[in-house]
């Protein structure tokens, strides 16, 4: 509990996503998140998809967070094509 509330009590914009998930994956994403930006990223949509604790395991090992940064990265070293 002491690290659920020190994880999410400066966050006003995860509170309410948050308390819509289970337990265990609240759990799963504080130990496996390295950041406040990775934390977010799992957490809305494991509420918004209604995640089970199977996909969000999925979503994690394959690296999901990771992916999206390169990819956001490539997009923005692209020069823009009309």
């Amino acid at each position: 509990m002491k690290q659920f509330h020190e994880t999410y009590a400066s966050n006003e914009k995860l509170s309410p996503p948050v308390r819509e998930i289970s337990r265990t994956n609240n759990i799963m994403i504080m130990t496996h998140s390295k950041s406040d930006a990775e934390l977010e990223f799992y957490v809305t949509p494991a509420q918004k998809n209604n995640y089970s604790k199977r996909e969000l395991e999925n979503q994690m090992d394959s690296r999901l967070f990771e992916r999206a940064m390169i990819s956001d990265i490539k997009d923005e070293s692209s020069p823009v094509r009309l």
